[in-house]
């Protein structure tokens, strides 16, 4: 987990609070299985341990919480921001792992198209599954055409429920300082918020959890 970092003494005038949250884990996530656009539901360990979580007030306020199509992810901001508006954006859905989605890595690894494309594309999409400059632009554009929106209304504080490989390309793209994409992984039920500097499309961490 990176450590706090605190805002520059004296802050960003007219900025927006926009706090990322993991959701809740799945059986089969918990198995290590890629579970993608499978629409599971949390565990029932995972579901307490949010609701204690929030009732515990570890997660920010929220005037407007924008939510992953995903079950999972659903439920997660159910148990979070109960009273609060939801709005269910397609854009923050799971990443899609394709051909090997509800496989671990020890089956993919037996494949051997699997090892193939370890060999030579590695950096293109598992068969069938999502290209990740894909996933990553559509994940910067819908954080950006919620700050603006949320902006232009006025709101302070706006949550996003989501998924680990969507946080990690906002926060890569629009988080100073500047982190590779591995390094802003966050457990289920984690997150971070960061305010937004809309001047400048980019924001600083004020908290992690």
């Amino acid at each position: 987990m990176i450590a706090d970092i605190k805002l520059v003494e004296g802050g960003l005038k007219d900025n927006l609070r926009i706090t990322l949250i993991r959701s809740g884990i799945t059986e089969s996530g918990q198995n290590g299985i890629y579970v993608g656009r499978s629409d599971e539901e949390l565990t029932g360990k995972s579901a307490g341990q949010i609701w204690r979580d929030a009732k515990d007030n570890k997660y920010p306020p929220a005037e407007v919480v924008f939510v992953s199509p995903m079950l999972r992810a659903r439920q997660t901001a159910e148990l979070i921001y109960p009273t609060v508006e939801h709005m269910i954006k397609d854009k923050l859905c799971a990443y899609h792992y394709g051909e090997y989605t509800g496989m671990n890595y020890k089956q993919i690894k037996k494949e051997e198209r699997f090892l193939q494309w370890e060999k030579t594309t590695r950096g293109d999409p598992f068969p069938g599954a999502e290209n990740y400059m894909v996933m990553s632009a559509r994940s910067k554009f819908v954080f950006k055409e919620i700050a603006e929106e949320m902006l232009s209304e006025g709101v302070a504080w706006v949550s996003i429920v989501t998924h680990m490989m969507v946080i990690s390309a906002i926060m890569r793209r629009f988080s100073l300082p500047r982190r590779n994409y591995a390094d802003w992984k966050v457990k289920n039920g984690g997150g971070y918020t960061i305010e937004y500097d809309w001047k400048n499309s980019c924001g600083f961490i004020a908290k992690t959890f």
